[in-house]
């Protein structure tokens, strides 16, 4: 599959190993930590237990890499003509199901935020899509968790692309 996962700025390793275990499940091959995402070795060079526990072996099958600056990691994939897809309730967005998966046939970027916070006003901007889950009006949470969005969001954009593969 030719689509990246970008984590920006995830705080909870227990999210970051969710994350990644669901993105090797279906099939997701490369994903980058910004900023101050917790990756699979700590600051004192032994296994992150955090993450790892969590994902399972995961770690061990996907290619994982680390930068400061998302920003930055997104340009030089725009440069690259990656489309950029950021995950974000935004009056700019796309309900998920709306979103037209098959639109665009060059490489993709999928970013998922921060958790309270979401994405920074920066990385919503250099994004060319903005896509949501939306929220039952009757409920009291503003959001879902990190890791279960990317699930769903993941899940969707593998089985777009299995059945584009299949034509």
């Amino acid at each position: 599959m030719n689509t990246v996962i970008v984590l920006d700025n995830i705080r909870s390793a227990h999210n970051v190993g969710s994350i990644l275990r669901t993105a090797d499940f279906f099939g997701f091959n490369e994903i980058l930590l910004c900023g101050v995402t917790p990756g699979i070795i700590d600051r004192f060079g032994r296994n992150n237990t955090k993450v790892t526990k969590v994902s399972l072996g995961a770690e061990n099958t996907l290619s994982i890499s680390h930068d400061i600056s998302t920003y930055s990691v997104l340009r030089r994939f725009k440069a690259m003509d990656y489309v950029i897809i950021g995950i974000e309730q935004d009056i700019d967005s796309v309900f998920y199901c709306d979103y037209n998966y098959n639109s665009v046939s060059q490489p993709k970027v999928i970013v998922f935020g921060e958790e309270t916070q979401g994405l920074t006003k920066d990385v919503r901007k250099i994004c060319d899509f903005l896509i949501e889950i939306p929220k039952n009006a009757s409920n009291s949470k503003e959001s879902l968790n990190v890791s279960v969005t990317a699930g769903i969001i993941l899940s969707k954009f593998s089985e777009t692309q299995a059945l584009h593969e299949q034509r």
